[in-house]
């Protein structure tokens, strides 16, 4: 998204259907965090408990969103200082709020960027939050990862990212060659 934003490539076709590959793939991101939250319990009624919370909790926050959060925004976009630190305190919160119910905090974050992207100052939004997303991208993500990251774990570890890596390289660029060869076959027959 930050490459495509960056070279205003957005409402193109090939950045469309890279926005409809990264939101699958943040669908498939949640259920996952939400599969691993209930597996570390170890408990099949827990994952159905765990997973029944989180959809009541998004319905819950899509209406929030709707009702007062839009509101909420029209009202801040004016204090541009107000909006920034509401941003702020409105992520950390649902993060928190995802990690006090028993869910993962980077799941409250996915959730916050995808309820914050559907309201008419997205652009705003997204221009007031850009340092802060690129400083965090380096600091909390690939600095927290390498830390976590124990060598003699790196073995164990290794085969999965290997395997999912080879996946993407393959798959992925398949998947898309066939996306575009259909659209230059209904552009040409009209569609």
């Amino acid at each position: 998204m930050k490459l495509l934003s960056d070279k205003d490539n957005i409402e193109k076709l090939y950045g469309k259907i890279s926005i409809n590959f990264l939101l699958i793939q943040d669908f498939v991101a949640i259920l996952a965090l939400m599969g691993i939250s209930a597996f570390e319990k170890g408990i099949w009624m827990e994952i159905l408990f765990t997973i029944s919370r989180a959809i009541i909790l998004i319905l819950v926050l899509i209406l929030f969103t709707r009702y007062i959060l839009y509101r909420i925004t029209d009202f801040l976009v004016s204090y541009q200082e107000f909006l920034f630190l509401f941003l702020i305190v409105w992520g950390l919160e649902l993060s928190f709020l995802f990690r006090y119910i028993g869910l993962s905090m980077e799941m409250g974050a996915l959730i916050v960027g995808v309820l914050l992207s559907t309201t008419l100052y997205s652009y705003a939004i997204a221009s007031k939050l850009k340092v802060l997303r690129d400083f965090s991208i380096i600091i909390f993500f690939f600095v927290f990862l390498g830390s976590q990251l124990g060598l003699q774990e790196l073995s164990k570890v290794l085969p999965l990212p290997i395997g999912f890596s080879l996946f993407i390289l393959i798959i992925k660029p398949f998947v898309l060659m066939v996306l575009r060869e259909s659209s230059d076959i209904l552009k040409k027959q009209g569609f």
